[in-house]
């Protein structure tokens, strides 16, 4: 099933942040990566018990 209505993912990227390899598209795409390294360590953090809950200081 072909769904032809669909607008990819990189078109509204490229609208947002540049073509590729433009400063503003890199400074994303990097952000990006470090955004899914922290997640991937957090969640192996969480599998080997060594995650602590964060709490917010209200004051």
């Amino acid at each position: 099933m072909k769904h032809s209505k669909l607008t990819p993912i990189e078109v509204y990227i490229e609208e947002d942040f540049g073509p590729a390899g433009s400063a503003e598209r890199n400074e994303f795409e990097l952000s990006c990566d470090a955004f899914i390294l922290g997640e991937q360590l957090r969640a192996e953090r969480l599998k080997a018990g060594l995650d602590r809950k964060l709490t917010l200081a209200v004051s």
